[in-house]
């Protein structure tokens, strides 16, 4: 009975150590440019990104991160005039190598240390439309559009814009 209460003991902190599948605002975040802003302060250099690159039509490319990045000289979102708004939002900011430019994405970080939760998003459709002052930016489920997305996020952009995004 000892030596089976010392293997229970023993797998205790295995067992209770088990990774937690990431959120999807973990995984998915936003890009202007080269900048990742994501809700994931854990990201490091070498991780791997999906884009979705919201141009018409929309491709998918690789990138991989670079590095935090803490100005806006890398990273427009960190402009004077949205810094706050971003930050406050809960976004970390990284810079992306990729082999293409890229203007507006979505990107899903792929990087073995982060376990994936579902739902599996390759038949997704990513989508953006402009706000009053930014851009949103959503994950919409295979099933046509439905009432609810899968994730969005949301750009401040620090100036007025006319809004198209559907009530």
């Amino acid at each position: 009975m000892k030596s089976c209460f010392s293997v229970f003991i023993a797998l205790l902190p295995a067992v209770g150590c088990a990774a937690e599948p990431a959120s999807l605002d973990q995984q998915l975040g936003w890009l202007h440019g080269q900048c990742l802003a994501i809700k994931n302060a854990g990201l490091v250099a070498g991780s791997k990104v999906q884009l979705v690159l919201l141009d018409e039509p929309q491709t998918t490319i690789s990138g991989t991160v670079e590095s935090k990045v803490t100005d806006s000289s890398q990273c427009f979102a960190l402009m004077d005039d949205r810094r706050k708004v971003n930050q406050a939002a809960g976004y970390q900011f990284y810079r992306v190598a990729t082999t293409e430019p890229v203007e507006l994405a979505i990107g899903r970080v792929s990087d073995e240390q982060i376990r994936l939760t579902e739902p599996d998003l390759r038949n997704a459709h990513f989508s953006y439309c402009s706000t009053g002052e930014g851009v949103q930016f959503s994950v919409w489920p295979v099933q046509a559009y439905q009432d609810k997305p899968l994730w969005r996020g949301y750009y401040y952009t620090g100036y007025d814009t006319e809004a198209d995004c559907p009530e």
